[in-house]
C-alpha cells in the first residue's frame, strides 16, 4: 500500500509532505512519506548548484517527467518546423501577432497602460518618441526581436550581461559585469546563513560565487534543455543578481537556453510572460517557496512545466491560424493561375472557330480551383497534412482531387487510386468522415461518401 501511494504522489502529482497528508486526511504519516522519498531517491540526481546555505540543490527525473518534457520538446520542434516553412511575410505576421500577445501580457504584469496602436509602433520600433512609461516594454520587446533572428549559442556570462544590456539599453562588457551586480542587500543582516531560513535574494558576498555555479551547471550538466532552462529560470530568481530587471534576465535565459537544442525562435515567442514575469501567482510562488526550502527543485519545475504546456498549446493555436491564412494565399495564387489558363484557352477557342461547353463546379474547400494537375494536388495534400496531422498522405492526396460539392464517392475508387486493400480503403473513408470531410450515405446495398462544403 505504501508504495502504491509512493507511485500516485511521484509519478501523478508530485506532492509535498504537507500536500499527502491534506490528500489523505491524516495527520500521521511518517511511514508513508519515509516510502515516499525512498522511492524517489532511485530517480533523484543532485545538481552542481548550491543553495545559499551550500546545500545542494536536486531534481527528481521520474519517468512521468522525464516523458513531459521530452513531448514537449518535441512540440517545439514541430513548430519551429512550420515556422521554418513559412514564406517570410507570413512568418513576419506570425512574429508579429506573438509579440502583440508578449507585450499586452508584460504590459499587464507591470502595470502598464497602453493601446494596441501604440503597442505595434514599439513592436517596429517606429516611433522616435517613447513616452517613459513605455522605454522598459520596448526594451525587453526589442531584445525578444533580436534573439529570435539569431541562433542560440553558449549560455555564459556574456550572454547574460548582454540581456541585462540591452533592457537597460546600454552597451555593457562582460570584463565589466561585476560593476553592475546588486548594490542592495535584500536581506536582514542579522539572518543570512541562518540554517532553513528563506532569503529574498542572496546575500551580496554570495551572489558572484552562486553565479559561477549557474554557468559551470550550464556548461557541463547533460539535462534536457527545457530543463536546464527552467532550473536557470529558478536560480536567478533565486539569487537576483542585479538591482533591476531580474524576472526579464530569468525569463530570456529560459528561453535562451531551450532555443539551443536548434529550436531557435519559437522559445522566444512562447507567451511566458503570463505567468512568469512579475507574477502575482500565489501558486508559482508556494512551489518556489517549497523548492527553495526541501532543496528539491522538482516542487517548481512540474508547475512551471503546466505553463509552458499552456504556452505551446497558445502557440499551436497561432500556427494553426497564420497557416490557414498561408493556405488560402495559395488557393486563391493558384486559382488566379486556372482562371488565366482557362480565359487563354477560351479566347484561342473563340478564335478557332470553337464553341467550347464550360461546366461550373463548386468544391467543399474555399478558394480551390477545379481541373487542378498532380502538381496542385500535392500541393493541396501537403497543406492539409499539416492542418490535420491525424490525416494519412494517401487520404489528404484522394480528397484533394476528390471535393467536389454534389458528388458521390466510393470505397472502391479510394482503393483504386492509392491501390490498397478494401478494408484499408474503407476505414481511411470513415477518417474522413469523422474529421468532417465527407458525410457518409447509405445507397442501396453499399455507402457512398459526399464532401462537406467546409
Amino acid at each position: 500500500m505504501e508504495r502504491d501511494f509512493a507511485i500516485r504522489f511521484s509519478d501523478e502529482v508530485y506532492a509535498s509532505k504537507e500536500d499527502v497528508q491534506h490528500i489523505l486526511g491524516i495527520s500521521s504519516i511518517e511511514t508513508i512519506w519515509n516510502k515516499i522519498i525512498s522511492y524517489r531517491s532511485y530517480f533523484k540526481r543532485n545538481l552542481d548548484l548550491f543553495s545559499i546555505e551550500n546545500k545542494s540543490f536536486s531534481v527528481c527525473l521520474t519517468l512521468p517527467l522525464i516523458e513531459k518534457v521530452t513531448s514537449l520538446e518535441r512540440k517545439l520542434v514541430k513548430q519551429m518546423v512550420l515556422v521554418e516553412k513559412m514564406d517570410e511575410k507570413n512568418k513576419e505576421n506570425f512574429i508579429n501577432k506573438s509579440l502583440f500577445i508578449l507585450g499586452k501580457n508584460y504590459a499587464y504584469q507591470d502595470s502598464i497602460t497602453i493601446d494596441d496602436e501604440d503597442l505595434n509602433k514599439l513592436i517596429n520600433d517606429v516611433t522616435s518618441e517613447v513616452p517613459q512609461a513605455y522605454l522598459t516594454l520596448k526594451n525587453y520587446l526589442l531584445s525578444l526581436k533580436f534573439y529570435l533572428k539569431r541562433s542560440a549559442s553558449k549560455y555564459d556570462l556574456q550572454v547574460l550581461t548582454s540581456f541585462y544590456g540591452k533592457i537597460l539599453r546600454k552597451e555593457i562588457n562582460y570584463s565589466d559585469f561585476d560593476s553592475y551586480l546588486r548594490m542592495i542587500d535584500l536581506n536582514n543582516p542579522n539572518d543570512h546563513l541562518e540554517e532553513g531560513h528563506h532569503y529574498n535574494a542572496a546575500p551580496l558576498d554570495k551572489i558572484e560565487p552562486l553565479l559561477k555555479d549557474l554557468l559551470y551547471f550550464n556548461s557541463n550538466s547533460t539535462l534536457f534543455p527545457l530543463l536546464k532552462g527552467l532550473i536557470t529560470y529558478f536560480y536567478l530568481i533565486y539569487i537576483k543578481p542585479f538591482d533591476y530587471f531580474n524576472d526579464e534576465c530569468s525569463l530570456l535565459s529560459l528561453k535562451y537556453i531551450v532555443a539551443q537544442d536548434n529550436i531557435d525562435c519559437v522559445p522566444f515567442l512562447l507567451n511566458l510572460e503570463k505567468r512568469l514575469l512579475n507574477s502575482n501567482n500565489d501558486e508559482l510562488m508556494k512551489k518556489f517557496l517549497l523548492s527553495e526550502a526541501s532543496l528539491d527543485l522538482t516542487y517548481f519545475i512540474d508547475y512551471a512545466l503546466n505553463i509552458i504546456e499552456d504556452s505551446i498549446n497558445e502557440e499551436d493555436d497561432l500556427l494553426t491560424q497564420e497557416n490557414v491564412n498561408s493556405l488560402r494565399q495559395e488557393f486563391n495564387q493558384i486559382d488566379e493561375i486556372k482562371k488565366t489558363k482557362s480565359f487563354i484557352a477560351y479566347q484561342n477557342n473563340i478564335y478557332s472557330g470553337n464553341n467550347p461547353v464550360v461546366f461550373e463546379q463548386k468544391v467543399s474547400m474555399p478558394t480551390l480551383p477545379t481541373g487542378l494537375d498532380e502538381q496542385d494536388v500535392d500541393l493541396i495534400a501537403e497543406n492539409l497534412l499539416e492542418l490535420y496531422p491525424s490525416l494519412k498522405s494517401n487520404q489528404a492526396k484522394f480528397y484533394a482531387s476528390h471535393c467536389t460539392i454534389g458528388k458521390y464517392y466510393s470505397i472502391s475508387q479510394y482503393k483504386k487510386e492509392p491501390g490498397v486493400a478494401y478494408e484499408t480503403a474503407r476505414t481511411s473513408m470513415d477518417n474522413l468522415v469523422n474529421l468532417g470531410f465527407y458525410k457518409k450515405e447509405q445507397v442501396k446495398n453499399k455507402y457512398v461518401y459526399t464532401p462537406v462544403v467546409r
